[in-house]
C-alpha cells in the first residue's frame, strides 16, 4: 500500500518481521485506482481511490479516499505525510446487524535518512481513528516506530527498532430507557528487535532476528493452554533469493 515506511516483500526489508505500526496502523494491500506525480523539487503525489483495507473485492458501495505528500533528497533521505479516510465494512460475531460500517481515519508520517555512507536510520508515526455509530463506539491509536540498519562490511549488516503501539476503546451503550453503561479499555504493546543481515551473492542473502515483545497486560499465549504472559520472545531465520 502507498502509505508507511516499511514495504511487504521480505527482499525489501532488513529484518523478518513487520512493525506494529504496520500489522496493526495500516492496510497490507490496497485494490483501487491510483495517479501518482512526480513534481519538480523532489516533490511527489499520490492520490488514491479503493474499496477499503485489505478488500480485494468490491462487494459494497463503500470507498476510501486517500494520498500521500513526499520530499526526497538525493544524498539525505525522504519524508511523506499520508492521511486515508472513509467508510468500510467490518465483521462482529455474534452481531445482529450484518455487516456494519465503520468510518475510518488515518494519518501517517515516514522518515528516511541517510547521513552516512552504509546506514539507513528510519521513522514512522501512525495515528488512526475508527468510529461505529451503531454502537457509538470510537477507537483510537497512535503508535510510532524507529529503525536503524548499518552496513558492517559488503556482507554482513546490524538492523535494530523499536516499536510502540497504544490502543483505546470507548463504547456506550444502553440496556434500558436512560440506563447508559460506558465500557473503555486502554492497551499498550511495545517491541524491541535486533537483526543481522548478511548477503551472500548477488541476489541471495539471509538473516536472524531476534524479537521481544511486552505490553502492560497479559496477552501473549494462548488461554486454553496456561497461563497468558506480559512478554513473548521470537527468534526467526530466512534465506530469500531475488532474481
Amino acid at each position: 500500500a502507498p502509505i508507511g515506511f516499511e514495504l511487504l516483500d521480505a527482499p525489501d526489508m532488513y529484518q523478518y518481521s513487520h512493525s506494529l505500526v504496520f500489522s496493526r496502523g495500516l492496510p497490507t494491500n490496497l485494490t483501487g485506482a491510483m495517479l501518482a506525480i512526480n513534481l519538480s523539487g523532489g516533490m511527489d503525489v499520490v492520490v488514491h481511490l479503493t474499496n477499503g483495507w485489505d478488500n480485494n473485492v468490491d462487494a459494497n458501495s463503500n470507498k476510501m479516499f486517500g494520498g500521500r505528500l513526499g520530499y526526497s533528497h538525493e544524498d539525505m533521505g525522504g519524508i511523506g505525510f499520508s492521511a486515508m479516510r472513509g467508510d468500510q465494512e467490518i465483521t462482529v460475531l455474534n452481531s445482529a446487524v450484518e455487516d456494519p460500517v465503520s468510518n475510518l481515519t488515518v494519518y501517517d508520517i515516514d522518515l528516511t535518512l541517510t547521513p552516512a555512507p552504509g546506514l539507513i536510520i528510519g521513522g514512522e508515526y501512525n495515528y488512526g481513528r475508527r468510529e461505529l455509530e451503531i454502537w457509538d463506539s470510537e477507537t483510537k491509536w497512535n503508535g510510532y516506530m524507529v529503525m536503524a540498519h548499518y552496513s558492517l562490511t559488503d556482507v554482513m549488516g546490524l538492523t535494530g527498532r523499536y516499536d510502540y503501539f497504544n490502543t483505546s476503546t470507548r463504547t456506550v451503550t444502553s440496556s434500558a430507557p436512560g440506563l447508559i453503561h460506558t465500557f473503555e479499555s486502554d492497551k499498550t504493546h511495545q517491541a524491541l528487535t535486533v537483526a543481522p543481515t548478511f548477503a551472500l551473492t548477488d541476489g541471495l542473502g539471509f538473516l536472524m532476528e531476534l524479537r521481544r515483545d511486552f505490553a502492560d497486560a497479559a496477552v501473549f499465549g494462548d488461554p486454553d493452554e496456561g497461563e497468558q504472559e506480559k512478554s513473548m520472545v521470537n527468534f526467526a531465520f530466512e534465506m530469500t533469493y531475488s532474481f
